[in-house]
């Protein structure tokens, strides 16, 4: 299956889990919209304007992957300990743990965000 970047068309989307500010969605596989049995249950790049968060929030029924790909900013990871990002960092977020995401610099910070089940 190939999703091609004509066909996605991007959502904006505000206070994400809770965050600050405003992020684009450009869903590859949005919520829902998977096959039933398929282990992806989101698959996007997302931009986010710089000040902007994904709130912290918990994966109880699945996890998240993130690949920064430009920007900068700071990850929140499980035990709240504040790590700083950059384009080339995977950020891994496992069944039961929490996360989130700050867009620390002056510019967007670009990165792929993908849940598994």
């Amino acid at each position: 299956m190939i999703v091609r970047s004509s066909e996605i068309r991007p959502v904006n989307r505000e206070n994400v889990a809770g965050g600050e500010g405003k992020i684009q969605s450009a869903y590859a596989m949005a919520p829902g919209t998977g096959p039933k049995d398929s282990a992806f249950r989101m698959i996007a790049t997302m931009t986010m304007t710089p000040g902007s968060s994904v709130g912290g929030h918990v994966h109880s029924e699945d996890e998240e992957v993130y690949v920064i790909l430009s920007g900068s900013g700071v990850y929140v990871d499980a035990d709240g300990s504040r790590s700083p990002v950059g384009p080339g960092d995977v950020t891994l977020t496992f069944r039961g743990q929490s996360h989130a995401l700050i867009n620390t610099g002056k510019d967007p910070l670009v990165f792929l965000a993908m849940v598994v089940k």
